[in-house]
Protein backbone atom coordinates (compact mmCIF):
# COMPACT_ATOMS: atom_id res chain seq x y z
CA UNK A 1 0.00 0.00 0.00
CA UNK A 2 1.38 3.33 -1.35
CA UNK A 3 0.82 5.96 1.52
CA UNK A 4 2.26 9.21 3.01
CA UNK A 5 1.10 10.12 6.11
CA UNK A 6 2.41 13.69 7.08
CA UNK A 7 2.08 15.21 10.80
CA UNK A 8 0.52 18.12 10.18
CA UNK A 9 1.16 18.96 14.20
CA UNK A 10 5.22 18.09 14.18
CA UNK A 11 7.02 21.15 14.94
CA UNK A 12 8.28 23.40 17.88
CA UNK A 13 4.44 23.72 19.14
CA UNK A 14 3.34 21.75 21.93
CA UNK A 15 0.88 18.89 21.69
CA UNK A 16 -0.98 17.08 23.96
CA UNK A 17 -2.78 13.96 23.10
CA UNK A 18 -2.67 10.95 20.77
CA UNK A 19 -1.95 12.66 17.40
CA UNK A 20 -1.32 10.35 14.36
CA UNK A 21 -1.48 7.75 17.22
CA UNK A 22 -4.25 4.66 18.67
CA UNK A 23 -3.58 3.48 22.24
CA UNK A 24 -5.61 0.27 22.86
CA UNK A 25 -5.83 -2.21 25.24
CA UNK A 26 -2.82 -4.95 25.08
CA UNK A 27 -3.35 -7.70 22.51
CA UNK A 28 -3.18 -11.46 24.33
CA UNK A 29 -2.41 -14.81 22.74
CA UNK A 30 0.01 -13.06 20.00
CA UNK A 31 3.69 -13.97 19.53
CA UNK A 32 4.36 -10.81 17.83
CA UNK A 33 5.50 -13.07 14.71
CA UNK A 34 4.57 -12.25 11.15
CA UNK A 35 4.68 -14.07 7.59
CA UNK A 36 6.77 -10.96 6.34
CA UNK A 37 9.19 -11.57 9.31
CA UNK A 38 13.02 -12.12 8.56
CA UNK A 39 13.10 -15.70 9.61
CA UNK A 40 10.33 -16.30 6.67
CA UNK A 41 12.06 -14.91 3.35
CA UNK A 42 15.23 -14.97 1.66
CA UNK A 43 17.39 -11.66 1.62
CA UNK A 44 17.08 -9.95 -1.50
CA UNK A 45 19.56 -7.35 -1.18
CA UNK A 46 22.60 -9.32 0.51
CA UNK A 47 24.69 -6.14 1.73
CA UNK A 48 21.63 -5.00 4.04
CA UNK A 49 22.34 -6.66 7.43
CA UNK A 50 20.20 -9.26 8.81
CA UNK A 51 18.20 -8.26 12.03
CA UNK A 52 19.52 -11.14 13.70
CA UNK A 53 22.14 -10.54 13.53
CA UNK A 54 22.01 -7.00 15.58
CA UNK A 55 22.82 -6.45 19.29
CA UNK A 56 21.14 -4.50 21.40
CA UNK A 57 21.05 -1.42 20.77
CA UNK A 58 22.22 -1.88 17.58
CA UNK A 59 24.29 1.51 17.17
CA UNK A 60 25.47 3.99 20.41
CA UNK A 61 22.34 5.64 22.00
CA UNK A 62 22.36 8.68 24.76
CA UNK A 63 20.29 6.76 27.23
CA UNK A 64 20.50 4.96 29.96
CA UNK A 65 19.93 1.86 29.06
CA UNK A 66 18.36 0.22 25.86
CA UNK A 67 15.21 -2.20 25.15
CA UNK A 68 15.65 -3.81 21.81
CA UNK A 69 12.03 -6.14 20.45
CA UNK A 70 14.40 -8.39 18.40
CA UNK A 71 16.05 -9.20 21.36
CA UNK A 72 14.22 -9.30 24.70
CA UNK A 73 11.06 -11.40 24.83
CA UNK A 74 8.10 -9.33 24.88
CA UNK A 75 6.47 -11.54 27.47
CA UNK A 76 8.51 -10.63 30.09
CA UNK A 77 9.87 -6.70 29.32
CA UNK A 78 7.80 -4.09 30.73
CA UNK A 79 8.30 -1.99 28.31
CA UNK A 80 9.10 -2.56 24.82
CA UNK A 81 8.83 -1.05 21.02
CA UNK A 82 7.50 -3.70 18.28
CA UNK A 83 7.57 -3.47 14.51
CA UNK A 84 5.11 -5.32 12.62
CA UNK A 85 5.79 -6.42 9.76
CA UNK A 86 9.73 -6.59 10.43
CA UNK A 87 10.33 -6.43 6.82
CA UNK A 88 8.72 -5.14 3.38
CA UNK A 89 10.21 -4.00 0.45
CA UNK A 90 9.98 -0.09 -0.33
CA UNK A 91 8.98 1.78 -3.65
CA UNK A 92 9.22 5.28 -4.54
CA UNK A 93 10.35 5.73 -0.98
CA UNK A 94 7.22 4.32 0.96
CA UNK A 95 7.09 0.95 2.01
CA UNK A 96 4.59 -1.01 -0.11
CA UNK A 97 3.20 -2.56 3.30
CA UNK A 98 2.75 -0.32 5.80
CA UNK A 99 4.84 -0.68 8.96
CA UNK A 100 3.44 0.13 12.64
CA UNK A 101 5.36 0.71 15.55
CA UNK A 102 3.97 -0.50 18.84
CA UNK A 103 5.07 0.74 22.07
CA UNK A 104 3.96 -1.86 24.64
CA UNK A 105 3.94 -0.76 28.11
CA UNK A 106 3.38 -4.00 30.44
CA UNK A 107 4.43 -2.58 33.70
CA UNK A 108 2.45 -1.32 36.80
CA UNK A 109 3.14 2.33 35.64
CA UNK A 110 1.67 5.27 33.04
CA UNK A 111 4.19 6.38 30.90
CA UNK A 112 4.18 10.15 30.14
CA UNK A 113 6.97 11.26 27.61
CA UNK A 114 7.45 13.71 24.18
CA UNK A 115 5.89 11.19 21.20
CA UNK A 116 8.26 13.21 18.82
CA UNK A 117 11.51 12.02 20.56
CA UNK A 118 12.53 9.58 17.93
CA UNK A 119 16.10 9.03 16.96
CA UNK A 120 16.24 6.79 13.36
CA UNK A 121 19.11 5.57 12.24
CA UNK A 122 19.81 3.41 8.95
CA UNK A 123 22.64 0.88 7.94
CA UNK A 124 22.80 -0.02 4.68
CA UNK A 125 25.62 -2.55 4.93
CA UNK A 126 28.68 0.18 5.76
CA UNK A 127 27.27 0.75 9.78
CA UNK A 128 24.66 2.31 11.43
CA UNK A 129 23.87 6.38 10.28
CA UNK A 130 21.83 9.04 11.75
CA UNK A 131 19.14 10.14 9.22
CA UNK A 132 18.95 13.53 8.68
CA UNK A 133 16.91 15.92 11.38
CA UNK A 134 15.45 18.67 10.44
CA UNK A 135 12.66 19.06 12.94
CA UNK A 136 12.41 18.32 16.80
CA UNK A 137 8.54 18.36 17.93
CA UNK A 138 7.73 18.61 21.40
CA UNK A 139 4.52 16.97 23.51
CA UNK A 140 3.39 15.13 25.96
CA UNK A 141 1.14 11.84 25.45
CA UNK A 142 0.86 9.06 28.56
CA UNK A 143 0.38 5.38 27.74
CA UNK A 144 -1.54 4.01 30.93
CA UNK A 145 -0.19 0.82 32.33
CA UNK A 146 -1.46 -2.07 30.33
CA UNK A 147 -2.06 -0.30 26.81
CA UNK A 148 -0.38 0.05 24.11
CA UNK A 149 0.38 3.28 21.55
CA UNK A 150 0.58 2.63 17.89
CA UNK A 151 2.29 5.02 15.34
CA UNK A 152 4.12 4.11 11.49
CA UNK A 153 7.12 4.14 10.27
CA UNK A 154 6.55 6.94 8.54
CA UNK A 155 4.67 8.81 11.28
CA UNK A 156 8.16 8.38 13.00
CA UNK A 157 10.00 9.80 10.60
CA UNK A 158 8.16 12.46 9.40
CA UNK A 159 8.07 13.39 12.99
CA UNK A 160 12.16 14.30 12.44
CA UNK A 161 12.53 14.94 8.68
CA UNK A 162 10.66 16.74 6.29
CA UNK A 163 11.05 14.11 3.31
CA UNK A 164 9.64 10.61 4.61
CA UNK A 165 11.36 8.75 1.38
CA UNK A 166 12.83 5.59 2.41
CA UNK A 167 15.10 3.63 0.81
CA UNK A 168 16.45 0.47 1.31
CA UNK A 169 18.52 -0.51 3.91
CA UNK A 170 18.34 -1.48 7.60
CA UNK A 171 16.08 1.13 10.08
CA UNK A 172 16.59 1.86 13.65
CA UNK A 173 13.49 3.31 15.42
CA UNK A 174 13.98 4.75 18.79
CA UNK A 175 11.66 6.14 20.85
CA UNK A 176 12.88 7.62 24.86
CA UNK A 177 9.90 6.77 27.56
CA UNK A 178 10.72 6.90 31.05
CA UNK A 179 11.58 3.30 33.08
CA UNK A 180 8.81 2.15 35.18
CA UNK A 181 10.72 1.38 38.35
CA UNK A 182 13.69 4.17 38.67
CA UNK A 183 12.35 8.00 38.79
CA UNK A 184 15.00 9.67 36.96
CA UNK A 185 16.17 6.93 34.38
CA UNK A 186 14.98 6.60 31.24
CA UNK A 187 14.88 3.60 28.47
CA UNK A 188 15.69 3.37 24.83
CA UNK A 189 12.70 1.45 23.18
CA UNK A 190 14.10 -0.21 19.54
CA UNK A 191 12.81 -1.86 17.26
CA UNK A 192 14.64 -2.84 13.69
CA UNK A 193 13.16 -2.56 10.28
CA UNK A 194 14.21 -4.31 6.92
CA UNK A 195 13.50 -2.64 3.66
CA UNK A 196 14.32 -4.27 0.59
CA UNK A 197 14.01 -2.24 -2.93
CA UNK A 198 11.45 -3.52 -4.95
CA UNK A 199 11.78 -6.24 -7.60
Amino acid sequence: MHRRRVLAHVGTGTVIGTVGCLSVPLPTGDSGQSSDSPESRDGADSQIPDIRTQPCPPSETDRESAVCSHTVDPDSATVSLESRPKRSTVADGVPETEISLTLRNDSASELTFNPYSWHIRTNTGAGWHDIQQDRAGNGTLTVPAGEVQTWSLVDAVTAVRDDPELEPGLYAAELTVPAPTQEDDSIACIALVRLDAAS
